[in-house]
């Protein structure tokens, strides 16, 4: 019971492909984010990470390593969003306080 080469490029190939469909996913999702109501979206906060979940076991094998890596990266860049939006609202008063 040796891994094979096989075995271990079926493995990345898998975890390429559904890291791949887990972005694409996630852009969808900030499209849908961007114009949903932030305070909705933290309210919700749980249920999305429990879709997030959902969503990873669809996607990848039986294989716990895969999961958790798609799903973390889901989680992440559902977090990168709300630190986006901090970030721009920030530099957008920041901007406006500075004098021509």
């Amino acid at each position: 019971n040796q891994p094979r080469l096989k075995d271990s490029i079926e493995l990345i190939t898998k975890l390429i492909l559904n890291l791949n469909l887990a972005f694409n996913l996630s852009v969808i999702l900030i499209l849908i984010m961007s114009a949903a109501n932030k305070n909705l979206l933290i309210f919700y906060r749980r249920s999305f990470y429990f879709f997030f979940l959902l969503i990873a076991t669809l996607m990848t094998p039986p294989d716990p390593i895969t999961l958790i890596t798609v799903y973390f990266f889901q989680i992440f860049l559902y977090e990168l969003f709300f630190i986006c939006i901090y970030f721009q609202k920030h530099l957008k008063i920041e901007t406006l306080k500075k004098p021509s």
